[in-house]
């Protein structure tokens, strides 16, 4: 799932693009402004738009968060029975109805690699008050009622990183009526998050990728592809430079229909130079990837 939640968007524009009438072109002949591939001139953009990304600065120091959202955790046995449950939490309607520990959390984020950060840590008070936003929810009165918070204690939540999955200090907040969730507890400024993914002009034989692994020697990477149930061919695109390698990816169809079911599929790219601390691009989103 972790490795998946980037790919959602492209997938879908993929299964779309993929069930056309019209034969796909291979990526070698598409002819894109100035005689130049239409993916060659994706990346250029990508990279370009990287170079200007405040992302960009904290990307090989920082803790940057692939997905803002991920801060806030919810389990499936919260006991919800109703959307509007979902959406008031979500929507931060909270009010607290009991004692919130005054202890300070201990900790460090501790990443993959058995390396540690120490960050400043909210409190149980502050991650509450960060949390109660009473924001509209989603429902079409905009309201979905208050809950309410009676509890507290320290916990860990795992989040996926610029470099990896990361176990970090949380709080778990009980539900009056339902169960725990868990709140990242680190600090404003401590760490960074990713854009949305946004929307993105691609041809319609071409697609976004994501990196399953990258080779010991740095030349070769693996990539995942979401392709439509019914091509006939699919590959990985690569483009680099000396700050960047952009990854995307490419398909035929096979036919003049197909359902609209998803399948993930692999393929490899060579690299001229090893990778090293090149920062990885995604074509589609225009945003950095991570191996795995």
């Amino acid at each position: 799932m972790k490795a998946t939640r980037r790919l959602v968007p492209f997938l879908l524009f993929l299964a779309v693009a993929a069930c056309g009438t019209q034969a796909a072109r291979s990526p070698a002949t598409y002819g894109g402004p100035m005689g130049r591939s239409s993916f060659q001139v994706r990346a250029e953009q990508v990279i370009a738009k990287w170079g200007k990304s405040p992302v960009k600065k904290v990307w090989r120091t920082g803790i940057v968060l692939l997905s803002p959202d991920q801060i806030l955790a919810v389990g499936n046995d919260m006991g919800f029975t109703s959307q509007r449950q979902k959406g008031a939490l979500g929507a931060g309607d909270l009010r607290l109805g009991g004692h919130l520990p005054a202890t300070k959390l201990h900790g460090k984020v501790r990443f993959p690699d058995g390396s540690t950060r120490a960050v400043q840590l909210l409190s149980a008070e502050q991650a509450f008050r960060k949390l109660a936003t009473n924001s509209p929810c989603g429902a079409p009165d905009g309201k979905c009622g208050q809950l309410t918070v009676t509890g507290a204690r320290p916990a860990t939540i795992t989040l996926d990183t610029n470099r990896g999955t990361a176990t970090a200090p949380a709080w778990q907040f009980k539900l009056a009526g339902f169960g725990w969730f868990t709140y990242a507890a680190l600090a404003p400024g401590t760490y960074s998050s990713l854009p949305p993914v946004p929307d993105y002009p691609l041809p319609y034989w071409s697609s976004g990728a994501s990196v399953a692994a990258v080779s010991a020697d740095g030349r070769t990477l693996t990539l995942q592809l979401g392709t439509s149930a019914c091509v006939s061919g699919w590959g990985g695109l690569v483009y680099e430079t000396s700050a960047a390698v952009v990854v995307g990816s490419w398909s035929k169809v096979s036919g003049t229909s197909c359902n609209l079911s998803l399948v993930f599929r692999e393929a490899t790219v060579h690299l001229a130079q090893p990778l090293g601390s090149r920062v990885i691009l995604d074509a589609g989103t225009a945003l950095p990837v991570t191996p795995g």
